[in-house]
Order: structure tokens, then C-alpha cells, then sequence
């Protein structure tokens, strides 16, 4: 594929974006109201909120990344949903909804091919 053919984006990865920005926000606002406190021990309750927001952010820089049709987007959102794996693991909160970013993840998996190197 030449670097000035211009590539359409899916439907699908139009959907999931807008669902990761959406979802982003309202994870930020849980995290900071507290929500995800409950089952933390003492310095959880401390740790916790800023590691989610730091890989809510790399979601957010991926998902931008996807809508523009770079390869470069999936790689980190790889690593955002392995960071929504491992961080409420370590910390002991981890729930079956912790699964969706990889859901997503294998969603956006459809159309990597398709994605600018």
C-alpha cells in the first residue's frame, strides 16, 4: 500500500473509539470519585487511582491512534489493556468487567491489516 493511498475507516473501529472515549471519561470520573476505594487496603487506596488513569490515558493516545488508522494505535492500546489486566491483579480488585478493554482489543484486532505501518 503507498504512503499517499488514503485509507478508510472501518465502521467498526469508528464505534469502538467513540466507546473508548466515552467509556474514558467515565472511568476517570469513577476513579476520582472514588468508586474503585471500597476494596483496597492502605496503600491500594493510594496507588490504585493514578496507575488506571495513567493507562486510561495510553487507552485514549491508542484509540486516537486506531481513528487515524495507525498500526501504531493498537500496539498501545495493547499495552493499555495489559495494564487493566495486571494493575487491579496486583492490587487484589481484579473483577470478570476488567475484560472488556481485551474485548475490545480483539475487535480492533479485525482491522490491523487494514492500518497504516
Amino acid at each position: 500500500m503507498s504512503e499517499n493511498q488514503k485509507i478508510t475507516r472501518p465502521p467498526l473501529i469508528t464505534l469502538l473509539c467513540a466507546f473508548v472515549f466515552a467509556a474514558s471519561i467515565y472511568l476517570i470520573i469513577q476513579t476520582f470519585s472514588g468508586v474503585f476505594q471500597h476494596d483496597l487496603k492502605d496503600a491500594g487506596k493510594i496507588l490504585f487511582s493514578p496507575f488506571i488513569v495513567l493507562f486510561i490515558i495510553v487507552a485514549i493516545t491508542g484509540a486516537s491512534g486506531m481513528w487515524t488508522m495507525e498500526k501504531w494505535g493498537f500496539f498501545v492500546f495493547l499495552i493499555a489493556a495489559c495494564g487493566f489486566q495486571i494493575v487491579p491483579a496486583i492490587f487484589g480488585v481484579w473483577t470478570y468487567e476488567w475484560l472488556i478493554p481485551m474485548i475490545l482489543l480483539f475487535l480492533f484486532a479485525i482491522h490491523v491489516r487494514e492500518m497504516k505501518s
